[in-house]
């Protein structure tokens, strides 16, 4: 029943007929899910977090009634705001639940981190499974039941169109991040399971201290860490299930027939590689981890020719062939309606703040584009006017920003500046590094790829790395120097 709860809130986009909404995220799977888990785990809510996650709203909701009251109640506001009470409560309670199963395995209690693995597993054959068959006739029509939102396929077939359905997967230019999310949890909580497994012999005696003398200093200690997760990234690819599980995760992002898609997983899943990045700095890579690198390299390019070589008639293809023969700008022009819309989002996302820099309210998105003679639109030539240019932004920290501009940041920075200053910072030594990087890697990555606001991927993955280098592990360091 623990395995289904966490299903249900990792990939809440399916429901059952009767209980269905015209809505992205289906909120009774989600709804049965953390009930269920609360009610099993008692998961606290941090009510600070809570409290900074209200005054935002209240924030841009007021910004947005001093700039244009007539659109703050309209109905794409409502969806961008109840997309940000989904999106603010699945992280906080994200972020307690993936806590509190770090502190149980560091005490010995490994029985939450295994069934949050074990069911991030079971998510992506699930969704791998459903990519696969939907390419059954009949199949993709069942799926729609499932799931009212999906694909427009008019009057071609699935097999013809070559362009993903929903059902119960995410939307085709989702699935990547939501692959790649599943693989994040499995890789991390196997880390930290490994570490606990493997204690004695991978970091020494448990009485070593950093004042014990030359062989126990902060930087060997950070030197062992670099070897230790080279030694652990060899095993966890050695091993035939995380073979097969980043093979159904390749296959399901390959079937998707999105260029998108297939970025986006590559892009987050590379997140992993930063510790090798770090230790490559100090010219401490191994040559197992340089074979597994360049083996996930290699999945990764082969993906991608094997969707551009065995569909030449996808969408991806005919992409690919575009920017070849016109160039990246292309993907801006509106050529393609789809792309130009996706790159509309980023470039608002990354920009928009230099334009509006106390924000443009809830919905700013919406606002900004329903002008197309402002300022950024005109000076990116951004895609609007057009059906495809939507009510809101397609990337969840890009609408935060948009939205909020500089003072959703101070808010973001006061709500996190004591855990953050306290432990993430302080409590390791190159270790936090690594969790510094990969932070702020996600957090560009989500600004700039699609990640629905109201959909869990972004705030599983940002909870994550939060909760795991926000809890000490036998890395720890006494100061908040860094050793890279």
């Amino acid at each position: 029943m623990i395995l289904l709860a966490l299903v249900f809130v990792f990939i809440p986009f399916f429901s059952v007929p009767g209980l269905l909404f015209s809505t992205y995220t289906q909120p009774v799977p989600l709804l049965l899910g953390w009930t269920y888990l609360i009610c099993v785990f008692k998961l606290p809510l941090r009510k600070a977090l809570f409290l900074y996650a209200t005054i935002f709203l209240f924030y841009i909701f007021s910004l947005a009634f001093l700039l244009n009251p007539e659109s703050t109640f309209s109905g794409p506001s409502q969806s961008v705001f109840i997309a940000y009470c989904i999106g603010f409560s699945s992280f906080l309670l994200l972020l307690s639940l993936f806590s509190q199963s770090f502190i149980k395995l560091r005490s010995g209690d490994s029985f939450l981190a295994q069934k949050i693995c074990r069911s991030a597993q079971l998510t992506v054959f699930i969704v791998a499974s459903t990519a696969v068959l939907q390419l059954v006739p009949g199949f993709s029509e069942f799926l729609a039941y499932l799931k009212p939102r999906h694909v427009i396929l008019e009057q071609d077939s699935l097999a013809t169109a070559f362009r993903g359905i929903s059902g119960i997967l995410p939307e085709p230019s989702y699935v990547g991040v939501t692959c790649a999310v599943m693989f994040l949890i499995v890789y991390w909580f196997s880390f930290r399971i490994y570490l606990k497994n493997n204690s004695h012999s991978l970091l020494g005696p448990p009485d070593c201290t950093f004042a014990a003398g030359p062989v126990c200093t902060p930087k060997s200690r950070g030197a062992q860490f670099y070897s230790t997760y080279s030694t652990y990234l060899v095993s966890f690819f050695s091993s035939f299930q995380n073979i097969l599980l980043l093979t159904a995760s390749l296959l399901t992002v390959t079937l998707a027939f999105s260029p998108t898609t297939l970025i986006a997983y590559a892009l987050i899943l590379a997140s992993i590689l930063i510790p090798l990045l770090l230790s490559f700095c100090r010219l401490r890579v191994s040559l197992g981890a340089s074979f597994f690198l360049s083996f996930i390299l290699a999945s990764f390019a082969f993906a991608g020719v094997a969707a551009y070589s065995v569909f030449p008639d996808s969408r991806l293809s005919s992409i690919v062939n575009s920017v070849g023969d016109n160039g990246l700008p292309f993907v801006v022009s509106g050529s393609d309606a789809s792309s130009a819309d996706r790159a509309a989002s980023s470039i608002a996302g990354l920009f928009a703040i230099f334009y509006h820099p106390y924000g443009l309210g809830l919905n700013g998105h919406g606002s900004l584009f329903s002008d197309c003679r402002n300022s950024i639109i005109l000076d990116f030539e951004l895609l609007c006017g057009s059906v495809f240019s939507s009510s809101r932004n397609h990337n969840s920290l890009a609408v935060y920003l948009q939205d909020g501009g500089i003072v959703g940041v101070l808010i973001a920075a006061l709500a996190f500046v004591n855990s953050v200053k306290t432990q993430f910072f302080r409590n390791y030594g190159s270790f936090s590094w690594v969790g510094r990087l990969t932070l702020g890697y996600l957090l560009f990555l989500f600004v700039v790829l699609p990640s629905p606001l109201g959909a869990p991927s972004v705030w599983i993955a940002l909870a994550l790395i939060l909760s795991f280098f926000a809890i000490p592990s036998s890395f720890e360091s006494p100061d908040s120097r860094s050793h890279i």
